[in-house]
């Protein structure tokens, strides 16, 4: 085998995002939530630490 260009595995995406019931901002990484598939876009489900309503940011 010859690898003509090295790559680099790509790191973990990180989230950022406020709940829209309690306001708290907070951080995760993708792995911590639930990737949704769907033909108008792809989404990342997390549940609120504080508040435990589920939140939904865009997948990157």
């Amino acid at each position: 085998m010859k690898i003509i260009k090295e790559g680099k595995i790509p790191s973990e995406r990180l989230y950022r995002t406020t709940c829209r019931h309690c306001k708290t901002v907070f951080e995760f990484l993708e792995s911590e939530g639930n990737v949704r598939y769907y033909r108008d876009g792809n989404y990342v489900e997390i549940i609120c630490p504080i508040c435990n309503i589920i939140c939904n940011v865009t997948r990157k």
